[in-house]
């Protein structure tokens, strides 16, 4: 009797603990199957940094319009008679002022962090008309119509700003229109006109600034010295020979560019962390 009753307590308690080792091993079981599945499927990777670079982009391809004034000086003319012979007008000095307008395109080379090399070419018409007189009863005028210029550009910037050098060759077309008023000079009466086109080449210096006032659009200012070896032509029912001794131009003129590259930071896609 006192035996029966000893072992029914054991007997619950051994039930008892059955039941928590089951239960341990199913914890268990269901820990290791989800350690598992978090295994399987790797962690999302962080989103990439972009660190932005500190300049402005000055490379690329571009193109643009300007506008300003234009200075011509003639050092020397002088005007010969080739049917008679003998000095008409001699050693006669002008300058004018003019307007000046046109385009631009060229293409830039930038190098980390502030150094610029590029290539331009332009062309700009003048208004400038230079007259000459001749005491012949006649007027010459020369019309600077069209300055073209090709140049290499080398310069310093920081960041949007850009100062540069430039130089390189030019080309200039005159149209020359001699008009004889009174009496007449050989084959030519009064009312007579003739006009010649010519063309002459030489060098362009200069240096501007420039400036990005958006992400591809520019603005700047410029000078340009231009300078031309002597011309000499003939006008033909006249037999007026001319002979212009070292013409200079100077050109001051702003102008606007748009840009199809480089441009503002766009950043830099750096390792994951």
């Amino acid at each position: 009797m006192l035996a029966a009753r000893q072992c029914g307590p054991l007997r619950r308690g051994g039930f008892v603990f059955k039941r928590l080792v089951l239960a341990g091993i199913v914890a268990g079981g269901l820990a290791g199957t989800a350690y598992a599945a978090d295994m399987a499927v790797p962690p999302a990777p962080y989103a990439p940094v972009v660190v932005p670079t500190p300049y402005y982009d000055w490379s690329g391809f571009y193109l643009g319009g300007n506008a300003g004034g234009a200075w011509v000086w003639n050092s020397g003319t002088t005007i010969t008679d080739t049917i008679v012979g003998g000095v008409i007008a001699a050693n006669q000095r002008n300058s004018v002022w003019g307007f000046a307008g046109g385009g631009q395109v060229g293409y830039n080379w930038f190098f980390v962090p502030n150094f610029v090399i590029g290539v331009e070419a332009d062309i700009d018409g003048l208004t400038n008309r230079t007259p000459v007189n001749t005491m012949d009863g006649s007027l010459l005028q020369d019309r600077t119509e069209f300055v073209t210029t090709a140049r290499g550009r080398f310069g310093l910037t920081a960041d949007r700003l850009l100062l540069y050098a430039t130089g390189g060759a030019a080309w200039v077309e005159d149209r020359i229109t001699r008009s004889q008023f009174t009496g007449t000079v050989n084959g030519a009466t009064p009312g007579t006109v003739e006009t010649l086109n010519h063309f002459v080449a030489g060098f362009a210096v200069g240096g501007g600034l420039e400036y990005a006032l958006l992400s591809h659009v520019t603005a700047r200012a410029e000078f340009l010295y231009i300078g031309l070896g002597d011309e000499r032509y003939t006008f033909p029912i006249s037999g007026r020979q001319v002979t212009a001794s070292y013409d200079t131009i100077g050109i001051v003129r702003a102008g606007l560019n748009y840009k199809f590259g480089g441009g503002d930071p766009v950043g830099a896609i750096s390792a994951n962390y």
